[in-house]
């Protein structure tokens, strides 16, 4: 990395967690931006859940260019050309754009959220407390996301649609100054040469079997969480309601990541991810069923303090499989791959009598998650105990 930043350092810490926050902005509150185009644009569920997997996608791709690229461009560069298009993106977004142009725009924005955010994991990689400061990065943006909610609520009433992306546009804006404070470079991520065929085919298969565990696991929780907002709208529940409720779960999520940082020496992060991803798929299949606003509240809650509990734990068994990161970079990206394809697969699934098959797909995808993080944590043991 630099030579002359010190990521471990508060100030860069500070810096580098801000930024982060920025990347996945509309993604932590993508119930509401879906509710948004319905509600204010006319949309049809199914017109929103894709105009939703667009910048999931622009996201997803970014950060599958980011395992190429991270090595070889400049962070600093790469980190304010990603807040310039996310600012550009979303104000085009203001204008009254046709369909393919709005899918553009939020195909941009997106990309611009995958540079940011992959260029952050990376950067929060080289740091000595990788688990706690992965805890801390998911805490930030949920405090972001119990923010967020009621105050696009509140710009709805006021601006519509276009009140959402004049949001993101300036929280983009007021990064940049903090670009200069970060780390300009590094290196950890570059692949060093094996030193046979049979390791080259054995990292191969850890890199799979690891990268695997992230795409199933967020095929499921996005699919969910994409449609949370409607799921809470088909119960009978009022719009105000589900946003507050919604906002509310904001503060479980933040448990969920800070009880990473503080059980940060004493968890297995092996046992607390497998259980956290039978908990979040047991959440998501209560959706099936009829929910009151009491009921759907707690599984709200359940749904983000599982879901962020279990995320940065996925994150340091990635770390933990190889230190140089580069399995950490190729989770990264099919992490956002199954952020994309988990709204599209959502929005395939929707149906005129309701969200029951969304619910159901989503359940299975997030609890076959921990068969791959099985099947990762028995082959890393076995490779390791071979050498």
């Amino acid at each position: 990395m630099s030579r002359s930043t010190d990521v471990n350092s508060l100030v860069v810490l500070a810096a580098l967690l801000l930024v982060h926050t920025i990347g996945p902005q509309t993604i932590i509150v993508l119930p509401a931006l879906t509710q948004g185009y319905v509600e204010y644009r006319g949309a049809s569920e199914g017109f929103a859940g894709l105009a939703a997997s667009v910048e999931a996608w622009g996201i997803s791709i970014a950060a599958l260019c980011m395992m190429y690229l991270i090595t070889r461009m400049s962070w600093r560069l790469l980190m304010r050309g990603a807040l310039l298009a996310m600012m550009f993106a979303n104000g085009l977004s203001l204008f009254d754009l046709n369909d393919t142009l709005l899918f553009v725009s939020r195909f941009v924005a997106g990309f611009g959220g995958g540079i940011i955010v992959a260029v952050s994991y990376a950067m929060i990689g080289q740091t000595e407390r990788t688990q706690r400061n992965f805890g801390l990065a998911i805490a930030l943006v949920l405090i972001y996301g119990a923010v967020a909610f009621p105050l696009l609520s509140f710009l709805y009433k006021i601006w519509g649609l276009q009140g959402a992306f004049g949001f993101f546009a300036c929280f983009a804006c007021f990064g940049l100054p903090f670009v200069k404070l970060l780390p300009d470079h590094g290196e950890a991520l570059t692949e060093k040469p094996e030193s046979s065929a049979e390791a080259v085919n054995a990292g191969r298969m850890e890199a799979l079997l690891a990268s695997s565990c992230m795409l199933i696991y967020f095929i499921g929780v996005m699919g969910a969480w994409s449609y949370f907002y409607r799921f809470g709208i088909h119960s009978g529940i009022s719009e105000e309601s589900v946003g507050y409720a919604l906002s509310l779960s904001q503060f479980a999520g933040i448990a969920g990541a800070f009880a990473v940082v503080v059980l940060e020496r004493t968890l297995r992060p092996s046992v607390g991810a497998i259980l956290g991803i039978l908990g979040g798929a047991a959440t998501i299949g209560f959706l099936l069923l009829p929910q009151s606003l009491v009921s759907f509240m707690v599984l709200g809650f359940a749904f983000q303090f599982v879901w962020n509990f279990t995320h940065p734990l996925l994150l340091s068994l990635l770390a933990a499989f190889d230190p140089s990161g580069r399995i950490i970079a190729y989770g990264t990206g099919m992490q956002f791959l199954g952020m994309a394809l988990g709204p599209s697969l959502a929005a395939l699934l929707v149906r005129d009598d309701g969200l029951g098959l969304v619910a159901l797909t989503s359940a299975v995808c997030t609890g076959a998650s921990a068969l791959a993080v099985v099947a990762a944590l028995r082959f890393y043991r076995q490779l390791n105990h071979d050498h």
